[in-house]
This record gives C-alpha cells, structure tokens and sequence, in this order.
C-alpha cells in the first residue's frame, strides 16, 4: 500500500493496469483512503488528465471509480452531522442541494461508464442505509416531485427496490420509537409542536391531558443530560 502511495504521490501509475486484477483492487483502496485523508493534489497536471471524461483507459477509470465514491461519502457523511428536521424536511434547501450534487455525481459516471451504473447506485443505497437508515431514505426518496427535479432519482424510483419504499412521515407509528408509549398521532403532534415552540407547562396539575407536554419539555433535559455524561466520559 505504502508503494502505491508513492506512486500516486509522485505521478508513476502504470498505464497497463488491468481494470479486472488485485492491483487495481489495491489501487482502488490505495485511492479513496489518500483522497479521504486529502493527500492527493487534484489541481495537478497528472491527476486532471486521468479525470478527464475522455480518458477511457482502465487507470483512468479506477481513479475515477475512486474519485466518486469518496465524493459521494464526503456529502453523506455532512449530512449525518447536520442537524436535519425531519419533521420540517421541505423547508431545508441544504439537504437538497446535497441531493443535486450526488444525483450530479452519478450521472456524470454513469454517463461514461454504463456498465457499473447499476453497481454504483447499489452501493451509493448501502452508503445511505449505513449511514442514515431505511427510515430516512423512506421519507427523503418518496417526496412528491424528487423525480422530477432529480431525474437521477427518478429512474432510481423505477427499480424494483426503490418501489418497494412507502412513503413515511416524521409522525409514521413505524418510524417513530415514541408512538405506542406515550401515545397516538395526535398525542406526537402536540408534543412536536410543543417542542418547536418551546413552551412551558406548569406540573401543579395531573390530568391526563398535560402527559404530551410534560414528554415534550423532557426532551431537551434528555439530551442535555447525554451531552454532560459524554463529557464527563472524555474528561
């Protein structure tokens, strides 16, 4: 591993790599850890020419493979830290702009190379389920006109897999590990609207119909707690 690096890192990559073979497995490997770890000069010479749509030979399609996987994660793995309501989801414009630059991604090679389209859309669905989950793939690829705006997941949504998705709000009794304990729909939003408000309850009064709303206000005092026992650990 640590000769292909300097092989990258010094522009000596053999223009008879074999696409099927271990070394372009390696290669591969070799690749999207360097370009993860951002020890690959994108802005070279070498490196721009082995990119270029044109280039069609074996090398120039394993850095390319590379290339777009780990673009791919980087935007997936920006997703997961951002804090996404999914409750509000239309009215967040930067999971959808994440959206156009993957779909944009994916067609750019899959336009050059049709033969490993179906393989890279089945790993770019393993990515999100690792990352994200089925629940939020349900509710993100069965919005109303995704197809439409993204023609990438709209093909995706005439494979068998994508419809078998059901379509899923942030209230769902599926989706939400609440519902079945502290109550139905109707409960779940009183407590969510609570939540966005952040409203104040007094508890001098036990009647049933304050139960959603002293839930809602422990919400923030569950999450502040697991924010001060994290800290607690590292310290």
């Amino acid at each position: 591993m640590q000769i292909l690096k300097e092989m990258v890192l010094h522009g000596y990559l053999s223009n008879n790599l074999a696409l099927y073979s271990d070394e372009a497995t390696r290669l591969n490997c070799c690749l999207e850890l360097m370009l993860l770890k951002k020890e690959v000069n994108e802005n070279s010479k070498d490196w721009k020419k082995l990119c270029d749509k044109n280039n069609t030979s074996d090398l120039g399609c394993v850095v390319k493979i590379s290339k777009v996987k780990v673009d791919i994660i980087n935007i997936i793995s920006n997703m997961v830290y951002e804090d996404i309501d999914l409750s509000q989801l239309e009215e967040n414009q930067s999971v959808f702009n994440s959206l156009e630059e993957m779909s944009k991604l994916l067609l750019d090679f899959s336009s050059c190379y049709k033969q490993y389209e179906r393989a890279l859309y089945v790993w770019f669905l393993k990515q999100l389920y690792m990352w994200k989950g089925i629940h939020w793939i349900e509710i993100i690829f069965t919005q109303l006109g995704i197809g439409t705006k993204y023609p990438l997941f709209g093909k995706l949504k005439k494979n068998n897999i994508f419809r078998l998705l059901r379509a899923r709000t942030f209230h769902d009794n599926s989706f939400n590990p609440f519902v079945g304990v502290y109550g139905g729909n109707t409960y779940m939003n009183d407590i969510q609207c609570i939540m966005r408000h952040k409203s104040s309850v007094p508890l001098n009064n036990c009647s049933r119909n304050i139960y959603h709303k002293i839930i809602a206000q422990l919400f923030p005092l569950i999450n502040s707690s697991e924010h001060h026992l994290n800290d607690q650990s590292q310290s």
